[in-house]
């Protein structure tokens, strides 16, 4: 019998929590759950923590909680960092790749599993389709702001509101 121990995967998981959420006293518990039990399941793992913050910031320097695990991964503390989707981390793309680029170029490199599309940065193949994925949703949110006041307008056309004049005229 060999006294042979696999080196184990350290795997934090990073998730935000709305105010609505956070009063909810059951989603905070879920959450913690849910990874908690992830974790738990894959003998190659042990848990390096569960990270979260509030929903109040968009940028990563007000979101202690990210700052710290990412100081742990920085220390050589953490391998993977779990998360649900692709803006858990960070909402711009520009720079949630150079963070993805600065924790795969740590010494040991960092991944960062999205759960929701199924990506594990440190995999060749995952960088095109994350930087795919990226700039397709980034395209998304700007063209969703851009026909916004399209859509207003094409509302209008869809309900429009009675010209007492031209009325008048084509009343029977």
């Amino acid at each position: 019998m060999s006294n042979y121990e696999p080196v184990k995967i350290r795997v934090a998981a990073y998730f935000q929590l709305g105010q609505k959420e956070q009063s909810e006293s059951g989603a905070y518990k879920a959450q913690m759950d849910y990874y908690t039990a992830l974790i738990d399941s894959q003998d190659i793992w042990e848990s390096a923590g569960i990270y979260y913050d509030l929903k109040l910031a968009t940028k990563a320097e007000g979101r202690p909680e990210l700052n710290r695990l990412l100081g742990e991964c920085r220390a050589g503390k953490v391998d993977l960092i779990i998360t649900k989707s692709l803006s858990g981390i960070e909402n711009n793309v520009q720079k949630l790749l150079g963070l993805v680029k600065e924790l795969s170029e740590l010494d040991p490199p960092v991944g960062v599993y999205f759960e929701s599309v199924g990506i594990n940065t440190l995999s060749s193949e995952s960088t095109v389709i994350l930087k795919s994925m990226l700039l397709l949703a980034e395209d998304e949110s700007k063209n969703k702001h851009h026909h916004l006041p399209f859509s207003d307008t094409f509302e209008s056309f869809r309900r429009p509101e009675k010209n007492s004049d031209r009325d008048r005229d084509t009343d029977i």
